[in-house]
C-alpha cells in the first residue's frame, strides 16, 4: 500500500468527516435543526455542534424544562429538513482539490460521519465527492457494529480496519468540537477545519482557517512539495469502488 509523507507521519489513508468538513452544509443543518426545535429554543452550537439529532433533543430537555417536542418527532423534523436542502448543497471550497491530491497519490480515502449512510451517499454524490471515496461509514453501520458515534472514536477505529491500515497511518479532518473529541480519542493523525463561529481546537494536531479555501490550497500545495516522487506517475480518473 502506498505512504506518503504528511506532516511529518507516513500515511497511507485518510478519514474525513462530511457535513461541514467536505460538504459547507453546516448553516442548512442548523437551521434545520433550529426549526425542528422552534424558535423559542435557542441552540448553543458550541454545545451542539456535530452532536447526533437524539443528543440534541436530550440537550434541549435539560436546558429548556418547557420544551415538550418528542425525540422521535424532532429527529424526523430534522431529517426532513436536510433532504429539503439536498439540492442546494455544495463541496467545502478547495475539499476537491485536496481529495484530487491524495487519490493522484494513490491514498485511499472513506467518510466517517454521524449522517446515515443512504443520506450520506445523497450527499456526497450531490457535491460531486463520492467518486474518491472508498466506502462510507455511517452512523448506522457504526451502530450495527456494536459501537459507538462521535464523539466516541470507534467510527475512526472501524474506518481503519475497514481499509487495512494501521491508525498511527491514517489522517483524518473533522470540523467540529464533537469531531476533534473522536479524532484525538484515536491514533490517527488529527485535522480540525474550523469556521462558522467555532474557534480552533488545540486537542488537534493541524488545525486549518476553513473560513476561506486558503487553508485547504495550502494544504494541497504542501503535500506535493512532500511527494515529488510520488506525482511521476498519476494513477486512473477516480471511481467509489464500493458505489460505483
Amino acid at each position: 500500500m502506498t505512504s506518503i509523507n504528511f506532516h511529518g507521519r507516513s500515511i497511507k489513508a485518510v478519514a474525513f468527516d462530511m457535513d461541514g468538513t467536505m460538504i459547507d452544509c453546516e448553516p442548512s443543518n442548523r437551521a434545520a435543526v433550529q426549526r425542528a426545535a422552534g424558535s423559542p429554543y435557542i441552540i448553543d452550537w458550541n454545545q451542539c455542534a456535530g452532536k447526533p439529532e437524539s443528543v440534541i433533543h436530550t440537550w434541549l430537555r435539560d436546558t429548556y424544562p418547557n420544551f415538550t417536542g418528542l425525540k422521535n418527532a424532532f429527529v424526523d423534523a430534522c431529517k426532513a429538513g436536510y433532504k429539503e436542502e439536498l439540492p442546494h448543497l455544495k463541496a467545502r471550497a478547495g475539499i476537491k482539490e485536496l481529495m484530487a491530491s491524495f487519490h493522484q497519490l494513490g491514498i485511499p480515502m472513506i467518510v466517517v460521519t454521524n449522517t446515515e449512510t443512504p443520506l450520506a451517499l445523497k450527499k456526497l454524490k450531490q457535491c460531486g465527492l463520492l467518486d474518491y471515496v472508498t466506502d462510507v461509514i455511517g452512523v448506522d453501520k457504526v451502530i450495527e457494529a456494536n459501537l459507538e458515534p462521535k464523539p466516541s472514536g470507534d467510527g475512526y477505529r472501524l474506518a481503519a480496519q475497514t481499509l487495512g491500515v494501521d491508525e498511527e497511518n491514517m489522517a483524518g479532518f473533522e470540523d467540529s468540537a464533537v469531531g476533534v473529541s473522536a479524532l484525538t480519542s484515536t491514533r490517527l493523525l488529527s485535522v480540525h477545519i474550523y469556521d462558522h463561529g467555532m474557534l480552533p481546537d488545540t486537542r488537534a494536531d493541524i488545525v486549518i482557517n476553513g473560513t476561506t479555501r486558503r487553508g485547504l490550497d495550502e494544504m494541497t500545495a504542501d503535500i506535493y512539495l512532500q511527494n515529488p516522487d510520488l506525482m511521476e506517475e498519476l494513477p486512473p480518473e477516480p471511481r467509489c469502488t464500493a458505489y460505483a
